[in-house]
């Protein structure tokens, strides 16, 4: 799964401790709507007999096609959000370092795991 900063730049390593990490979606694609499309055929002769008699065959120019509705193609990403000054300052205040470098130690564990099953390594 990408991650990506608030301007839509990729982030190959970001770090955790000056920020968060949200679950987001990017527009890829819009598809347009597309109209109703009737089926056209035409026939044609195939073999005629002495009698006058004809074989018929029924040749399908376009195919029936249902209408479809507009919509959008979105790819599911993380965004990274930098803590504000305040934040951090709140943070140091009420977490032990140590405690904060396992918390991170943890949560990279569980992000490359992430990264790992959507990329298919």
């Amino acid at each position: 799964m990408k991650i990506i900063d608030q301007q839509g730049h990729i982030l190959e390593n970001p770090d955790l401790s000056l920020g968060r990490l949200v679950p987001d979606q990017l527009l890829i694609a819009h598809h347009p709507a597309e109209p109703e499309v009737q089926e056209q055929s035409h026939t044609e002769v195939t073999k005629t007999y002495p009698n006058g008699g004809k074989d018929l065959h029924r040749v399908i120019d376009t195919a029936y096609s249902p209408a479809k509705e507009a919509w959008d193609e979105y790819e599911d990403v993380m965004r990274y959000i930098p803590y504000t000054p305040q934040e951090l300052e709140e943070m140091q205040k009420y977490v032990p370092a140590e405690e904060r470098i396992a918390a991170l130690e943890a949560a990279m564990m569980e992000l490359a795991g992430m990264l790992a099953e959507g990329q298919g390594v």
